[in-house]
């Protein structure tokens, strides 16, 4: 995994994708691999391989947050609102979700008009990783 991190750090996303395939049919029981290729599929703009890398690691992990999260944004992609806010949902009802899957409901309630779900949503994953925003987008939130 270090080889694929640091194709990716040095912005060659395509190799650190090539690598990360080869550690997930090595270990194609390992989640966290499993979500690491995820996000390089959605960095090279490929939701269908991303989603299809997320459903193999919520098979092995259902509850696991941040797959959950990044599913939800490959079913977005994709057209399929009603599963990526299914998704969403689970991912930020888990005790460890993450900032991430709050930005992606937060997404999601914008794009359906909610935007006073979209603001909680959003100073949610501001008090769980305040470094994700800049100091105007913080100062945005916290008067919204």
């Amino acid at each position: 995994k270090a080889l694929a991190d640091l194709f990716a750090e040095a912005g060659k996303t395509r190799e650190a994708l090539s690598r990360m395939r080869r550690v997930t049919e090595l270990a194609p029981t390992t989640v966290a691999h499993l979500v690491e290729r995820a996000r390089l599929e959605d960095a090279l703009k490929r939701p269908k391989d991303a989603l299809k890398s997320l459903e193999r690691a919520l098979e092995l992990e259902p509850r696991y947050a941040l797959a959950r999260a990044l599913a939800a944004r490959a079913r977005w992609a994709l057209g399929d609102l009603d599963g990526a806010g299914r998704d969403a949902e689970a991912a930020v009802s888990s005790p460890d979700a993450p900032a991430l899957a709050f930005i992606v409901r937060a997404a999601l309630r914008g794009a359906r008009g909610d935007a006073r779900g979209q603001a909680g949503d959003l100073r949610r994953a501001l008090e769980l990783e305040p470094a994700l925003f800049s100091a105007e987008q913080r100062r945005t939130i916290a008067e919204a």
